[in-house]
């Protein structure tokens, strides 16, 4: 019941963030839509399902080969770390190819619905590349027993950001001239 109502407070969080922050004087506006926080749920939904369904099919196949092959039943214990080993790296697997695709595509729909006054972004973050970094970051912290960590944060946001646009006349982004006519100072020094 929780998966299903995710979406909708997801998008009620991005909504409450991206419709309430400001540039100068000029408030945001977001008109981000439940709805298009569902499909992008959906398919990561199905996905997962799906990739569950032939891990575990593997796995069985696996340990059925390994049993036949010999195996005593003495090596239940061996057999037993196989499955559960197997079943965490695809619940890695899962986590590392489905992570990236639901974070990319919320924040190309959390940008591409927000707007500062005459200042409008647009996000392309491209789904598959931003995963193989993802991968890629994943790897060199586990290597590096955690050092890499701070690193692979400020590669994924300068990612991010290289994969957005801020559509807008200069004009726009002016905001000393609200601030000269003293228009809603939001502090003074005493």
């Amino acid at each position: 019941a929780l998966y299903l109502s995710w979406p909708w407070l997801h998008a009620r969080m991005k909504y409450y963030q991206h419709n309430n922050f400001s540039y100068g004087q000029k408030k945001s506006k977001a008109d981000i839509s439940v709805n298009a926080f569902v499909w992008p749920y959906s398919v990561t939904f199905f996905y997962v399902i799906l990739i569950s369904i032939f891990g575990g099919i593997i796995v069985a196949l696996g340990l059925s080969i390994f049993l036949n092959n010999g195996a005593v039943a003495d090596e239940n214990v061996r057999t037993g770390l196989v499955g559960v080993i197997s079943s965490v790296l695809i619940g890695l697997l899962m986590y590392s190819a489905m992570g990236p695709f639901l974070q990319s595509k919320i924040w190309n729909i959390s940008w591409n619905h927000t707007q500062v006054a005459e200042i409008q972004f647009q996000s392309n973050l491209p789904t598959w590349a931003y995963t193989r970094l993802q991968i890629v970051n994943v790897i060199l912290t586990i290597c590096s027993l955690g050092l890499y960590r701070p690193f692979a944060v400020i590669r994924s946001y300068r990612f991010r950001l290289e994969h957005m646009q801020v559509i807008a006349t200069a004009k726009a982004f002016d905001t000393s001239r609200a601030l000269a006519n003293n228009e809603d100072a939001a502090a003074e020094s005493s």
